[in-house]
């Protein structure tokens, strides 16, 4: 959690800011992106969890039903100190990517657990019952080494990519999304991941409309191309994508989620950035907004205030 920032501000002044020196500024860091200022220094609480339980089971892509079907059930009654995630994944043909996984469509259970390796265990009994997996990552492992849960290429890539807040996964959406991911499919993953509403955490005071915080379930999927017809098949991906979550929507979405190029393009990026905030929320920080960087030179693609509005004051 951040205690206090460095920020060098559009006016070419250095602040230190924290409780009781700017707050207004440091809380606007806390979720509002890169709108506000350049941070050259973090003052940090930390969290002592040196090690954790982490990893993933993956099967092959016909069992994707099967495991949607479990973990909506054991994602119900499952520890709030439980991550997880479902994903889709089409991992290139190359080395390192584990042979048994190497160039196939698969699913994947993907969790990560702070206590022991028993309760760990324990709590991921049901999955192992589900037959045919095909590769076990989970293992005790160092915090740090968290990232090589999702073996995500470590190159920057250019990607486009689509994400939505679920408030369930209902029938439709286990009978339908697997067949969205099959091979040849334009996105390489998606990910259904239990939300911070699911139980996994707890809004930090004065941050509850970061809109992530009321969803149970956060969707997220990528593709990684610089053709023009498979750009273009990845926007009728993110139009089928739309069809088959539309009734689950909860309205919001995660800053974080959102890439300079999504799909499908219904709305202006703006306005997807003001839908990943409640309204009071939004609207606090567009005031801020307007007092620290009134020429909307900070935010890249993912700009806080509407400046093509004529609420926007001259500056």
């Amino acid at each position: 959690m951040i205690d206090a920032a460095e920020v060098v501000t559009v006016d070419g002044n250095r602040r230190w800011v924290s409780a009781n020196a700017e707050p207004d500024l440091l809380w606007a860091l806390k979720g509002g992106g890169g709108n506000f200022g350049v941070v050259t220094t973090l003052r940090l609480r930390l969290v002592a969890q040196p090690m954790v339980y982490a990893g993933a089971i993956y099967w092959p892509i016909g069992k994707a039903r099967e495991l949607l079907t479990a973990y909506r059930d054991w994602v119900a009654t499952s520890p709030p100190e439980m991550g997880s995630a479902v994903a889709f994944i089409q991992y290139p043909a190359i080395a390192p990517v584990p042979d048994p996984v190497r160039g196939v469509p698969v699913v994947a259970l993907r969790i990560c657990h702070p206590g022991s390796v028993e309760d760990a265990k324990s709590v991921i009994l049901p999955f192992h019952k589900i037959a045919g997996s095909i590769l076990d990552t989970t293992r005790v492992m160092p915090y740090r080494e968290i990232g090589g849960v999702t073996m995500d290429s470590p190159l920057h890539l250019p990607r486009i990519g689509y994400s939505e807040s679920l408030r369930e996964i209902s029938d439709s959406i286990i009978d339908d999304l697997p067949r969205a991911l099959q091979s040849g499919s334009p996105f390489l993953a998606m990910e259904l991941r239990n939300g911070p509403n699911g139980g996994v955490a707890r809004a930090v005071s004065g941050h509850e409309g970061l809109g992530y915080w009321s969803s149970p379930f956060l969707f997220f999927g990528m593709s990684v191309t610089t053709d023009a017809a498979k750009e273009q098949a990845a926007l009728e991906m993110g139009c089928r994508l739309n069809a088959v979550l539309a009734h689950a929507r909860t309205g919001t979405n995660a800053l974080t989620f959102l890439l300079p190029e999504h799909t499908p393009a219904d709305a202006s990026g703006m306005a997807r950035v003001a839908a990943t905030f409640q309204p009071a929320h939004y609207a606090r920080l567009l005031a801020l907004k307007k007092r620290y960087d009134p020429a909307g030179l900070l935010g890249g693609d993912r700009m806080i205030a509407p400046f093509k509005s004529d609420s926007w004051p001259e500056s």
